[in-house]
C-alpha cells in the first residue's frame, strides 16, 4: 500500500513539476517559412487581388462515392460547404468549384465519382493554427458524410508535434465512412 502512495505522489509530483507535451510542443513550435518571406508576401498580395485575404494555407476535402454525385450526395456536398463557410475561425475561404459549371468539369473526375474542394484555413504551413484548422475541416466533412457510402479525405500540413517526433506519419488525414451493415 506504500508502494502504490509513493507512485501516486510521485506521479502528482510530476504532473506539477513538469509541463505537459502539448503545452511545450504549443510554446516551441515554429512557423516553418518566416512571416516576411517574400513568398507568403506574395500570397498576401495575390489575396487581396483576388479577395481571397486570410488564407496561407490550401487544403483539399477530396471526395469519392461509388455512385457518384447524386442528388443525396450532393445534398451532403452543399451541407459540408455551407458549414465550411460558417466556421470563420478556422475556414478563410471555400472554393466551391461544382457550384460553377465552368469550373465543375475540373472538379469532378471522368468517370463522375470523385470530387474536391480547395479549402483556405487559418494558419500558415507548420503552424499550430493550420493543423488546428485541418482538424476542424475533417471533423465538418467526416460529419457531413457520415453514414454515407462517401470516402472522404482531407489533406494538409502535419501538425507540429507530427514534425518533432522520431515516428513517421501520414499525410493524409482521411475519414472513411461506410454505411452501416
Amino acid at each position: 500500500m506504500l508502494v502504490i502512495g509513493m507512485w501516486v505522489v510521485t506521479a502528482a509530483a510530476l504532473a506539477v513539476l513538469f509541463p505537459q507535451l502539448e503545452t511545450v510542443v504549443r510554446q516551441q513550435s515554429v512557423t516553418l517559412i518566416p512571416r516576411d518571406a517574400p513568398s507568403l508576401q506574395t500570397v498576401d498580395r495575390m489575396g487581396a487581388a483576388f479577395g481571397e485575404q486570410g488564407s496561407k494555407t490550401t487544403i483539399f476535402v477530396a471526395m469519392e462515392d461509388p455512385a457518384g454525385l447524386t442528388a443525396p450526395v450532393r445534398q451532403r456536398y452543399n451541407t459540408m460547404i455551407s458549414r465550411l463557410r460558417a466556421d470563420s475561425e478556422h475556414v478563410r475561404l471555400v472554393q466551391d468549384l461544382l457550384a460553377d459549371p465552368v469550373t465543375a468539369g475540373q472538379a469532378v473526375s471522368r468517370d463522375g465519382k470523385a470530387w474536391y474542394v480547395p479549402v483556405g484555413v487559418a494558419g500558415t504551413l507548420g503552424d499550430l493554427n493550420a493543423a488546428e484548422s485541418v482538424q476542424a475541416v475533417r471533423k465538418i466533412a467526416t460529419q457531413a458524410f457520415s453514414g454515407s457510402a462517401t470516402n472522404v479525405r482531407v489533406t494538409g500540413p502535419r501538425p507540429p508535434s507530427a514534425i518533432k517526433s522520431p515516428r513517421p506519419r501520414r499525410i493524409w488525414l482521411s475519414s472513411r465512412s461506410r454505411r452501416q451493415a
